[in-house]
């Protein structure tokens, strides 16, 4: 599985890595809620928006399944620039906090 974030200068490969990043935009991102979602063959895109402090951020979660039903490749997508910075920013906090000293 490749795992890409707007937050990442490239993919990061396999289900732990995506699983850590997820898990520490969950802790900083608030008020998060489905807007909408589009369902195409093997693919599903959520529309999300939630908040990263005082800033309000819209979002794309892309997932491509393969053969046997399992996550393929999963993108996010993040808006304004503003907000992404934030949520950057929060993350490798969040990341800082959880690395093996």
């Amino acid at each position: 599985m490749l795992f890409h974030s707007p937050a990442l200068w490239k993919a990061k490969e396999g289900k732990a890595a995506a699983i850590l990043y997820v898990s520490c935009a969950a802790r900083v991102l608030e008020d998060f809620t489905i807007q909408r979602q589009f369902v195409g063959d093997n693919a599903v895109a959520l529309e999300f928006s939630a908040r990263v402090g005082e800033l309000s951020v819209k979002g794309v979660d892309i997932f491509q399944f393969n053969d046997a039903g399992q996550i393929a490749d999963f993108e996010v997508m993040v808006r304004p620039a503003s907000g992404l910075q934030a949520l950057s920013a929060a993350i490798a906090q969040q990341l800082e906090a959880v690395k093996p000293q």
